[in-house]
């Protein structure tokens, strides 16, 4: 062992470990009448210089703690008779661990979006390893989604030969890989508003601790393509007209049509003949966009009436 106090020591006295050096800065000691030690101050520090992954050591009161390393340092104390005591002096050393913070991205309904949770700083942070690093065979061992529960795992060899994980909700496949890098491919026609698809992660350190967030994908809705078709009438059909009882006033084969987006949809009239009392006639607006037309005011002249 090495001496910590007598004469000729000068401090600090360096105790190099299994995963540090411990540093005596000083001791003072409290002698009795007879000039024999019976207590000491030791005033000292400790520099953990070895990472290591072994964090199994249990903690001597709680053996199911896992989170810390402890090394031992025996101190022996001996008096001016040789009597001798001994203590042990108990250095804890907290296991590092990661961190996994949220990520978000925003992508068009029918487009595609890609980043990486690890790297990727979306406003919350990056994540980070920890000292221990990340795991060696993948970084991210779980993935969830959200919307359907399902849960895929490293260790479940839920992953294809590239290393990727493959979640598909109603409105989208992601696909993410061990290393954090991810593609989210959005499915046309799959929402008629804003929507967002949240999915949870999970990553673990070299001696496998581990810490989660989620990755949400915000989905802009596009909105469809509207079109219809012209009500065309004549004013032969109405009552005093050439062609009265041919009911060629009226149109009912109006329809509008929308694309490229999913119902179901509401079909309002708006502006000024919101109500569908038109200057010439009248429009009736059915639930699931077909439309009639009804002429019932003669006129002069050709018109287009909207």
């Amino acid at each position: 062992g090495q001496q910590i106090y007598g004469d000729g020591v000068t401090y600090p006295v360096v105790i190099t470990g299994q995963y540090g050096d411990l540093r005596i800065l000083s001791v003072t000691p409290v002698l009795d009448a007879q000039g024999d030690v019976i207590s000491a101050t030791i005033v000292f520090d400790y520099s953990f210089t070895e990472n290591t992954l072994d964090h199994v050591t249990p903690d001597p009161v709680d053996s199911a703690d896992r989170d810390y390393l402890y090394e031992h340092f025996e101190v022996k104390a001996t008096d001016t008779d040789g009597s001798q005591d001994i203590g042990i002096l108990d250095v804890a050393v907290k296991d590092d661990t990661p961190i996994a913070l949220k990520n978000e991205n925003v992508v068009e309904e029918g487009g595609s979006v890609g980043g990486n949770v690890l790297s990727d700083n979306d406003g919350f942070g990056v994540d980070h390893p920890g000292a221990d690093g990340y795991r060696a065979d993948g970084a991210v061992i779980r993935v969830v989604s959200i919307a359907t529960n399902e849960v895929l795992e490293l260790d479940g060899g839920d992953v294809d030969a590239n290393g990727n994980y493959v979640l598909e909700t109603p409105f989208g496949i992601l696909t993410i890989n061990i290393d954090g890098t991810y593609t989210y491919e959005s499915k046309p026609n799959s929402v008629n508003q804003n929507a967002g698809d949240v999915f949870a992660y999970v990553i673990e350190d070299g001696d496998g601790d581990r810490s989660g967030n989620f990755l949400q994908i915000n989905i802009t809705n596009v909105s469809g393509d509207v079109s219809d078709n012209d009500a065309n009438v004549s004013e032969a059909g109405l009552p005093a007209g050439s062609d009265f009882g041919s009911n060629s006033h009226i149109d009912a084969s109006g329809q509008i049509t929308v694309t490229n987006a999913t119902g179901p949809f509401t079909y309002t009239l708006t502006g000024a003949n919101a109500d569908g009392d038109g200057t010439y006639g009248t429009l009736v607006l059915n639930a699931d966009g077909s439309y009639t037309y009804t002429l019932d005011t003669p006129f002069t002249d050709a018109v287009d009436e909207n």
